[in-house]
């Protein structure tokens, strides 16, 4: 795994720490939790002056997303 897959790895899992999530009281008095990742991680588009790494870096990073929220 290279050294950017890593930190990428480890800046979503801190993200998902700090990830605001609401909880909501059902009939059956269960607690259950409302995940916003979706919302808040958006795919991301690219400029056509980004560079090829930075290109690599969007394209996972919208994979991961379109495999967990699409």
């Amino acid at each position: 795994m290279t050294e950017w897959k890593k930190g990428f790895g480890r800046v979503i899992a801190l993200a998902m720490l700090w990830l605001p999530v609401a909880c909501q009281t059902t009939d059956t008095g269960v607690e259950e939790e409302t995940d916003y990742s979706c919302i808040i991680f958006l795919p991301i588009d690219w400029s056509d002056k980004d560079t090829v790494r930075t290109r690599e870096r969007i394209l996972e990073h919208n994979a991961v997303w379109e495999e967990l929220c699409a």
